[in-house]
């Protein structure tokens, strides 16, 4: 392989004959055949999709400092004497060419095309915002450039008609499939939890229960693993991230509420192997407890001591910050604010989701609250239990509005 420095290449690119191939020095840009590369296939700079008439498709994506300045930039001195159209995702072409001919999939191709239409649509709602003229000349141009990019895509593919309208439809209809099957597999999930034998499946937790008092972690952990299965005898037919005003649309009203109904009526039956579930998370949560009494009891007392992320989610005061027993730190003041939040949306028995109003603490945001009161912050689930027992613990160093705003909520839903 042939080498220069990086003008070179590029040159050595936009003349060489079918099949030849070249890099620089260090071998960061390079070329073969038809393509030329920049620190690697993921990101081809361009192709020439046509030789002899000099039409080469150039990557629109953004890309680093040393991408833009060194490579691409001597691409398009060299690519000079070509009609260059600007491509985003030009990866998805390069990966699917084959003898000057795009070999995509009518999928591939719908998602390609619709992609370029949302990024049109989200110009064209942001040029209604602009008001200085090269503003509104430069998204005039991206926005053209998306449109040209799918027509030209569409194109190379060998597809007729207008690229927008029939990609729409072809994606409406994938769509309709991709649910169909989604939810004709979760009735198949219900219809198999029917099947369930529910007398054998208690007494198999059952057993696992009883014996959750005498045995060591290790083997609690196999228990895990053989209860975490009964969690699939419910099952839903609509999956989640979907509604039932979908499924509607897809299925028709009539399946969709006789499926409702199997999947209630399943759930019903099953009910008892719920009930026995609960309990042995209960029997589990003793028996963690028990297994770690000491080290609870030495954490609680401010000692540094490591905890599993098993034991139940406890907290602390010590240095002027409230401390998880999962090892995260915040100030304590920021602390106090959350939790007389918390405590009067558990008394008016509200919920709380992160909308436009934030609540930080130290590092942390908190994503949602119940109404129960329990603090969902990232990957740390905070029970209200866990906020009246600290507060139990600590009532001697915390302020008076915290104990009565954790006890007025405390007895508000107890009522």
């Amino acid at each position: 392989m042939k080498r220069y420095d990086n003008s070179g290449v590029c040159h050595a690119f936009a003349h060489a004959e079918p099949g030849e191939s070249g890099q620089s020095h260090n071998g960061n840009l390079y070329f073969h055949d038809r393509v030329l590369y920049s620190f690697g296939s993921h990101y081809p700079v361009a192709i020439i999709i046509d030789r002899e008439n000099r039409v080469a498709l150039f990557n629109a994506d953004s890309s680093s400092v040393t991408t833009e300045a060194k490579h691409k930039n001597p691409a398009r001195r060299a690519l000079s004497h070509f009609t260059l159209h600007y491509i985003p995702s030009l990866d998805f072409v390069v990966s699917r060419m084959r003898n000057g001919k795009l070999n995509a999939t009518a999928g591939d191709l719908a998602r390609y095309v619709t992609a370029r239409a949302d990024d049109m649509a989200r110009l064209a709602e942001k040029a209604l915002r602009l008001r200085v003229d090269w503003k509104k000349q430069q998204n005039a141009n991206e926005h053209a450039r998306h449109e040209n990019a799918a027509r030209i895509v569409w194109k190379l593919a060998g597809r007729r008609g207008d690229c927008f309208n029939v990609a729409a439809k072809e994606t409406r209809v994938a769509l309709k499939k991709r649910r169909n099957a989604q939810f004709e597999s979760g009735l198949e999930l219900v219809q198999r939890a029917a099947g369930t034998d529910v007398v054998e499946t208690v007494a198999t937790i059952e057993h696992m229960t009883d014996n959750c008092a005498r045995v060591d972690r290790d083997d609690l952990f196999k228990f895990d693993r053989n209860v975490e299965r009964f969690a699939r005898v419910f099952p839903n037919v609509i999956p989640s991230g979907l509604n039932r005003k979908i499924a509607v649309s897809v299925m028709g009203k009539a399946w969709v509420e006789s499926a409702l109904r199997f999947e209630h009526e399943t759930h019903t039956r099953n009910a008892p192997i719920h009930d026995a579930m609960l309990r042995y998370n209960a029997a589990r949560a003793a028996r963690i407890a028990e297994l770690n009494k000491e080290k609870i009891t030495q954490w609680l007392a401010g000692d540094s001591v490591s905890l599993g992320r098993d034991v139940p989610m406890m907290l602390r005061v010590k240095d002027d910050q409230l401390q998880t027993s999962q090892g995260a730190r915040v100030p304590l003041p920021d602390a106090i604010k959350l939790t007389l939040f918390t405590a009067s949306c558990r008394a008016a028995g509200k919920a709380w989701r992160r909308n436009g109003t934030r609540h930080r603490v130290g590092a942390f945001e908190c994503d949602s609250i119940t109404e129960s009161g329990d603090i969902v912050a990232g990957c740390h689930r905070i029970p209200w239990r866990a906020i009246v027992d600290c507060v139990a613990r600590f009532r001697a160093i915390l302020p008076d509005s915290v104990k009565n705003a954790v006890l007025d909520a405390e007895s508000t839903a107890t009522n």
